[in-house]
């Protein structure tokens, strides 16, 4: 049976085991390994309790930072340790993540970003149970004005409807256009019918000089032009 004594002594030791690890943190970010990272992060929504068990237990349940933080909240849950309010920090920090990405690509030309869209597109798409058709508008200067969802499909396909995104591109006075869905299944080739809904589109919004500058597939791990492909 543990004396007050006990109690107090490993107090202190936890304590101490924070506060080195802060310290570590703030000296120097880099050198703090994902798990750390992911306890440091814990620290501050679980306190005075020993959290390095339950980082752990994420790290080897979803294996990355990026998987942790787009896994479902009904996952999340399931980690010992982990309640509602705790795993909701994961998707703070998600949002907080993607609205900062969101402010590198916006307003500026994809061509001159391309590394920053397609780290957005993967960032905002790539953990989805579900085919989602996103139609990225361009202005005449190749600058993403808007990411608008198109439409949700399951977790297999997505119906790519040519007619709504004219209809979208023209509401919207596109110059040129980006086509953006997700594989559930995480393997971002693209299949023949991607393909060709791609082209029909380009087909389809030729006579109205809106071009379609790129379609791209969002998987777990990569994301595939098919422009880069030579696809289109």
């Amino acid at each position: 049976m543990k004396t007050a004594a006990d109690v107090k002594d490993a107090g202190y030791v936890h304590t101490g085991h924070r506060q080195k690890l802060r310290s570590r943190f703030l000296a120097l970010p880099e050198a703090v390994s994902d798990t750390d990272l992911i306890e440091l992060g814990l620290m501050f929504v679980i306190p005075r309790c020993d959290v390095r068990p339950v980082a752990k237990r994420l790290m080897d349940r979803f294996h990355s930072i990026l998987g942790i933080l787009q896994a479902p909240m009904e996952e999340l849950v399931e980690i010992k340790g982990l309640q509602e309010t705790s795993a909701a920090f994961f998707k703070f920090c998600l949002e907080i993540t993607l609205r900062a990405k969101k402010l590198e690509v916006m307003k500026r030309p994809v061509l001159e970003n391309w590394d920053n869209l397609v780290d957005y597109c993967r960032l905002n798409y790539a953990h989805k149970a579900e085919e989602e058709l996103h139609l990225l508008i361009l202005d005449m200067n190749l600058c993403l004005v808007k990411d608008e969802l198109i439409q949700k499909g399951n977790a297999k396909m997505v119906h790519i409807p040519a007619e709504l995104i004219a209809q979208r591109a023209i509401v919207e006075h596109a110059s040129y256009i980006i086509l953006v869905h997700n594989h559930p299944s995480g393997d971002a080739m693209p299949s023949e019918e991607d393909i060709n809904a791609t082209r029909l589109i380009k087909a389809v919004l030729r006579p109205l000089r809106i071009d379609v500058c790129d379609s791209l597939i969002v998987g777990r791990k990569s994301v595939t032009s098919l422009m880069r492909e030579g696809l289109l």
